[in-house]
């Protein structure tokens, strides 16, 4: 008895210290890699949304001169000043953004979501592949770098485990009010990322509309229809759907219409093929074909394998061992996350945008079900050098009879909820594979945290995209108040990130930033009379992913 609430004591020993893992990682990234400052206008666009919404707007008051201010992810009309995003990561962005440290959120999510990943993999398979899911997702590099920014793909990581794990707990109890939580918390995915949201949903919906047609119901489930449940699902589905057709209503003035597909972004956002623009300004056209978009999944492909764990192997290599050389013990539960994979990615096929900020971000939500594919492929490797090495053993030793049923036991296929760990420590055959296995995975682990976790830092430390605020660093050597600072740089997105990130969307902060537009300038200054102006120019050389400031001015200018 003590020794089994030893162990259980040291199962929940591993929450906290997950939890810390990722939080205390992503947190030292934010600050000595970022600055705690958006690297991309995406990002700066998500904090000025959350600053908006702190202030009880849904959108702010177009700015007068608008050229001082337009750019970035935002739309600007004669009388709105808003983000083209939909409002989910910005409602859970906005306490912390009216608190001052907006930085705090995504680490936090993120910790949370590895601690999460227990409960994902104990819903699906069983406690064991829980535990190990967790301690894979706490030392993924893709976790914690994709944590340490202000990318809404964190809260819709965070959404998709809550509501993965509340479908399976709804489809196992029966309970509608699980199916409701579970169908809302799928709405908060499409409040945040519509495009994913949809495509993950589509294995789910299958799933549940599988069960109620064949009218199935778990024996522990109370004596109740199971389109009760389908339909507390829907209902809560479409109540979140609702709140994000009423703020495209009085964003965009049109229920169906997103913000990054209105007039001013249709082009950029178009999902299909044929004609697009790309480029940091928008410029260059080209012709997105089927083949661009089967490139595209096997570049988010190659990303998840460089980065998931940051192994000296494919990272995806047990996952791919799972179906491609033990297809006989292959569960359903491994094809249900292979499907909902693959529906994920399959989506991204039509989307012509691609870049590999974070690695494969697009597609980052389907990282839970890579992890306990993971797992189970590392699972099932052991379970085969376990039942060989123990044929081995049993050869010498037992009848051809004995040893025939030993070796059917082996090639059977696994039952749901089986351990990883279940026959460890059964007789000393079955601790060598186990051994081998354990400190091969660990050796993975070390190359991961003394090579890839290095590398993947020196490239977001070096200025990534103009993450570095070098006038921050200026401002807090001088006692600057009540001004007004013009900012010039040949990088395209640094003076838009600087405004969004750091100005009031009511332009009511002691310092504003502002686009310097030369001649112009006299407008912005009679309209903010009364302010000290100020320019600052920055000049960067290298790619716009790794660039390096080579000329900084700061000068005061005469109103």
């Amino acid at each position: 008895m003590g020794q089994r609430n030893q162990r259980f004591a040291g199962q929940w020993l591993l929450f906290p210290l997950c939890f810390l893992v990722v939080f205390g990682a992503a947190n030292f990234v934010s600050y000595f890699a970022f600055g705690h400052t958006p690297h991309i206008s995406d990002s700066a666009s998500y904090v000025f949304q959350a600053r908006t919404f702190s202030r009880g707007l849904l959108y702010a008051p177009a700015p007068h001169p608008s050229i001082f201010f337009k750019g970035g992810q935002t739309i600007m009309t004669n009388d709105k000043w808003y983000s083209i995003y939909p409002p989910g990561h910005a409602l859970m962005l906005a306490p912390w953004a009216a608190a001052g440290i907006p930085w705090v959120l995504n680490p936090l999510l993120g910790a949370l979501s590895a601690t999460l990943m227990y409960f994902y993999g104990k819903s699906y398979y069983g406690k064991n592949i829980g535990i190990l899911s967790m301690i894979l997702a706490a030392f993924s590099p893709l976790i914690i770098f994709m944590s340490s920014e202000y990318m809404s793909h964190a809260t819709c990581m965070f959404y998709v485990l809550i509501f993965a794990i509340l479908f399976k707990k709804a489809l196992s109890s029966g309970n509608t009010l699980m199916y409701a939580m579970s169908g809302f918390a799928l709405g908060f995915v499409i409040l945040t990322r519509p495009y994913t949201g949809f495509a993950l949903s589509i294995p789910f919906v299958a799933r549940l509309f599988f069960v109620t047609a064949r009218r199935e119901l778990p024996q522990t489930a109370p004596p109740r229809s199971p389109l009760s449940g389908a339909a507390a699902f829907l209902a809560a589905l479409t109540a979140a759907g609702l709140i994000l057709m009423a703020y495209n209503t009085a964003t965009n003035g049109n229920p169906l219409k997103l913000g990054y597909t209105t007039a001013e972004w249709a082009t950029v956002s178009k999902l299909g093929f044929g004609e697009r623009i790309t480029g940091v300004s928008y410029g260059n056209k080209f012709e997105f074909t089927p083949r661009d978009g089967l490139n595209h999944v096997l570049q988010f492909v190659g990303s998840f394998n460089r980065q998931l764990f940051g192994w000296p192997i494919p990272d995806l290599a047990f996952a791919a061992l799972l179906f491609l050389l033990m297809f006989r013990r292959t569960a359903k539960e491994d094809f249900f996350q292979l499907g909902v994979f693959l529906s994920v990615l399959g989506a991204h096929v039509f989307y012509w945008y691609i870049d590999d900020v974070f690695g494969p971000r697009l597609v980052y939500e389907t990282t839970p079900m890579l992890i306990v594919l993971t797992v189970r492929g590392l699972m099932e490797t052991y379970a085969i050098l376990n039942g060989k090495w123990l044929l081995r053993f049993k050869k010498a030793t037992e009848t051809v009879p004995q040893l025939e049923r030993a070796r059917a036991q082996h090639d059977a296929p696994p039952q749901e909820n089986n351990s990883f760990m279940e026959n460890q420590g059964r007789g000393t055959a079955s601790i060598a594979p186990f051994a081998m296995l354990a400190v091969l995975v660990l050796c993975f682990a070390v190359f991961s945290l003394t090579k890839t976790f290095p590398a993947l830092y020196d490239k977001y430390s070096h200025n990534y995209i103009g993450a570095k605020c070098g006038v921050c660093r200026v401002i807090r050597g001088k006692d600057i108040h009540n001004a007004v600072i013009l900012i010039r740089s040949n990088h395209v997105r640094f003076a838009s990130n600087m405004i969004l990130f750091h100005d009031s969307p009511l332009l009511d902060n002691d310092v504003v930033f502002a686009r310097d537009q030369g001649d112009q300038n006299p407008l912005i200054m009679r309209q903010f009379r009364g302010r000290i102006f100020y320019l600052y120019e920055a000049y960067f050389t290298g790619s716009w992913e790794r660039s390096q400031m080579v000329f900084e001015k700061f000068t005061r200018l005469s109103s």
